[in-house]
């Protein structure tokens, strides 16, 4: 049988900086990266976004993004590529935001 995997701030209250980098970097790097450098489990991580009122910030589109959206989503780029020139942009919200603009994608 494995051993079970241990964090080292388990139980340990948050400190200050930690909820300051968990703020900073919430919507820009991967859940399990953050946990992995404060030494907390994702499930923790999440829980404190929650809290904290990371997870529900919903970025707003500029007309930039927008015009990405219409010109390579329509010419049929595909939502992961697109999701590297969106940072902050989930497939479903890019997928979301070409629907609700009247973009059809060019794969289609």
């Amino acid at each position: 049988m494995s051993q079970p995997v241990t964090y080292r701030n388990n139980r340990i209250r948050w400190t200050l900086e930690s909820l300051r980098f968990l703020e900073a970097n919430y919507g820009t790097m991967n859940i399990a990266d953050i946990a992995l450098r404060l030494g907390r489990t994702p499930g923790a991580v999440g829980v404190m976004a929650d809290k904290l009122g990371c997870r529900r910030k919903i970025l707003p589109w500029t007309e930039t993004e927008m015009d990405i959206i219409r010109q390579l989503y329509g010419s049929g780029v595909g939502a992961e590529f697109l999701q590297q020139l969106l940072p902050g942009h989930s497939v479903s919200a890019i997928f979301s935001m070409a629907e609700k603009m009247g973009v059809l994608s060019g794969r289609f």
